[in-house]
C-alpha cells in the first residue's frame, strides 16, 4: 500500500522503520487548580505507536487515535522538522511508504537552549527484581524553571532489547544523548513525568514491539 501526500517525482530524502513499538499514556488528574497548568479533571489513557529505525534514533513517528476512523501521524526529525497528519485506520499499519509534500513540513523551532537541560544517569531502579538503567532529563536554568513551573522527565531503559537503539522524544534529548558516555542500548521500558510540584503528572509504559518495514519519503529540498 502506498499512501501519498501532495506527491511528486524529484528528489526524495528516504526514512526507514523497521520496528514499531507500542505504549500505553497516561494522564493522571489534577487535586486542585495550578496557575499557569492546564486543569486535568479526570485520568486519561491512550495507545500510542512509535515507528523507529533501531539503528538510527535521529528520527520517528508516532501515530495516535484521532477518532473512531482516523489517526494522527507525526514524523519527526531531531535535526529540525516534522509533520502532522491524519490517516485512516485502514491504511496507515499497512503502508508501506509514505511520500510528503514540502508544504506539510514544518521547521521544529524552540526558545530552550541545549545548555539549560541536562541528562544524567541515576542509581538503576528495582521492577520485578530486575534492574534497570534510569535516566533524568530536566532543566537546570534554575529561574526559567521556576517561571515555567517545568518538572523532570524520568527513562527507565530496558537493555535486554540490545540491537534497538533508545528512542528519544525531543531534539535537545537527543542531542544532550550524544554526548553521554556508554549510554545503554535498548528501548524505553517506562518514561515518567514529576511535574514542578513532585506530583506524577504522566506516564508511559511499554506494551509491546513488531517488526514492520515501512519507509517515508520528503524532497530533499525541504530540508
Amino acid at each position: 500500500l502506498l499512501l501519498l501526500i501532495s506527491y511528486s517525482s524529484f528528489s526524495q530524502k528516504q526514512y526507514e522503520f523497521d520496528y514499531v513499538l507500542e505504549y500505553k499514556i497516561n494522564v493522571y488528574k489534577d487535586s486542585a487548580k495550578i496557575k499557569n497548568h492546564n486543569f486535568i479533571e479526570k485520568d486519561q489513557t491512550t495507545s500510542t505507536y512509535y515507528y523507529t529505525n533501531s539503528k538510527d534514533n535521529s528520527y520517528y513517528a508516532i501515530v495516535q487515535e484521532k477518532d473512531s476512523t482516523h489517526y494522527k501521524f507525526n514524523f519527526i526529525e531531531h535535526k529540525g522538522i516534522s509533520t502532522s497528519e491524519e490517516f485512516l485506520k485502514t491504511d496507515i499499519h499497512k503502508a508501506e511508504t509514505i511520500h510528503i509534500n514540502c508544504k506539510n513540513i514544518f521547521k521544529i523551532t524552540t526558545t530552550y537552549k541545549s545548555e539549560d537541560f541536562e541528562l544524567i544517569q541515576l542509581k538503576d531502579t528495582l521492577i520485578y527484581h530486575k534492574k534497570y538503567p534510569l535516566y533524568k532529563f530536566n532543566m537546570t536554568h534554575l529561574r526559567k524553571r521556576k517561571k515555567e513551573k517545568m518538572g523532570a522527565n524520568y527513562y527507565i531503559i530496558d537493555t535486554s532489547f540490545n540491537t534497538h537503539l533508545p528512542l528519544l522524544f525531543y531534539p535537545i534529548l537527543y542531542k544532550k544523548w550524544k554526548l553521554l558516555e556508554n549510554t545503554p542500548t535498548g528501548i524505553i521500558k517506562e518514561r515518567f513525568y514529576i511535574d514542578y510540584y513532585g506530583r506524577l503528572a504522566a506516564s508511559e509504559k511499554f506494551v509491546g514491539i513488531k517488526k514492520t518495514e515501512k519507509k517515508i519519503f520528503i524532497p530533499k529540498k525541504c530540508n
